[in-house]
């Protein structure tokens, strides 16, 4: 019998919370392949909606500047995309033949801190948004600090937990999203 504590002794369910990562079971199968081999961050959890997740591993033949967009981005123009679901957006998906000037980045991921109130903390080591001009002159000369993604996943309510709680998922640790 498997046992329903993890290595920090909490009910696995209980480590389900924004900003906590966690990688795909070896051998988990999902609904989507799109999960498989997947490693994820929660960016958000509600009751009615469920949660909404970025899959940190899934980097797209793309960089920011192939986007299209000029001025604030500029900085960032070397940093990869990268595809952080199959939820959101127009059109079929980048592998379907989407242009890349139709997308924009939807999420930015950083260590910079809450910017001036703009960015969301996920943990310690997390933030998701923030003014971009703001993030910009945080990371200075390092802008390779930023993970862009478009698009997101979701889970209906009480989906993913029952998915933790089935062992499809395992929590890693908090800051590994730097390392991916």
């Amino acid at each position: 019998m498997k046992s329903n504590r993890p290595f920090n002794g909490k009910p696995k369910v209980d480590q389900v919370f924004e900003g906590g990562i966690f990688a795909a079971s070896p051998g988990a199968q999902f609904e989507s392949e799109w999960l498989s081999h997947s490693v994820i961050l929660i960016f958000e959890i509600t009751k009615n909606y469920g949660a909404g997740a970025l899959v940190l591993n899934r980097p797209m033949p793309l960089r920011v500047r192939d986007l299209g967009n000029s001025g604030r981005f500029d900085v960032f123009r070397a940093n990869p995309m990268y595809a952080g679901g199959s939820v959101g957006g127009s059109g079929q998906g980048y592998a379907k033949g989407l242009i890349p000037s139709e997308m924009s980045p939807w999420y930015w991921l950083h260590s910079a801190g809450n910017l001036g109130g703009t960015a969301t903390r996920l943990s310690e080591f997390a933030y998701i948004g923030g003014n971009i001009e703001s993030l910009a002159q945080a990371v200075g000369d390092e802008p390779h600090q930023v993970k862009f993604f478009w698009r997101h996943t979701t889970f209906g309510p009480g989906e993913f937990e029952q998915q933790v709680e089935q062992e499809l998922w395992r929590r890693i640790a908090d800051d590994s999203w730097m390392l991916l």
